[in-house]
């Protein structure tokens, strides 16, 4: 079995930014991730046109939890390499976070609707492609009180998905409720909202249930969901 790589290679050129970028790497993915940010940092002090060392050094930043720090970097990595398809996409992950942080966070006074809708739906154009950033999209649009927005973005990311999963169903199931309560839509429409909200509901618990949302931030939230929407459909649930 191969020895792993040396996090500091004898053979490492300390004026070579590549080098400093390849070592930051190797530590990042050792878990030394100070020492990544350092090495990063060192690469493009010596080349400040290196696209590769600031998306890296926006990755590394991003692990620390510092996302606007992140999103600056991989703004950067963009301009310096403007068809880099791994930057538009690291830009469009971390304002997808971004935003939903916006919308939620557990200090009212942090929340900032407008500027949540903003920062992910920058995302989604950056990354049109990503799951995520149009499941981020339909949870912000859901906080910020846009249910029918909600409901299209969380069915592109479904779309994207082929069949999506309890992320997107959970909060098309609040989306669904929320428009069932608006007294000013006929009855018929009112009663098409209600019975969606409950198909998504049942379908997203059943997921759930299985254990496929974890304990990551991600899993958390739809966890939280689960329980928002509950309340809202007025469903009993089993007491474990």
């Amino acid at each position: 079995m191969p020895s792993p790589p040396s996090a500091r290679p004898s053979t490492l050129d300390p004026k070579s930014a590549k080098a400093h970028t390849d070592l930051g790497a190797a530590l990042r993915a050792q878990g030394k991730v100070d020492e990544a940010i350092a090495s990063y940092r060192k690469a493009f002090d010596l080349d400040p046109k290196s696209a590769k060392a600031h998306n890296n050094l926006g990755y590394a930043l991003e692990a620390q939890g510092k996302l606007d720090e992140a999103i600056a970097c991989y703004r950067s990595s963009i301009e310096l390499d403007p068809q880099s398809a791994w930057a538009h996409n690291s830009l469009g992950s971390a304002l997808g976070k971004k935003g939903w942080d916006l919308a939620n966070s557990p200090d009212p006074k942090l929340r900032d609707p407008k500027r949540a809708v903003e920062a992910s739906t920058e995302a989604v154009e950056l990354a049109p492609q990503s799951i995520l950033a149009w499941q981020y999209l339909g949870w912000v649009q859901y906080r910020a009180g846009n249910s029918k927005a909600s409901i299209e973005a969380l069915e592109n990311s479904c779309k994207l998905e082929k069949g999506g999963d309890c992320g997107q169903w959970i909060v098309m199931s609040l989306a669904h409720g929320k428009l069932a309560t608006e007294k000013e839509l006929p009855e018929q429409e009112r009663d098409r909202h209600k019975t969606e909200a409950r198909r998504w509901y049942d379908q997203a618990v059943k997921q759930i249930d299985s254990g496929v949302a974890g304990g990551d931030p991600v899993g958390q939230a739809i966890r939280a969901f689960r329980a928002e929407a509950a309340k809202l459909l007025e469903v009993k649930e089993k007491q474990n």
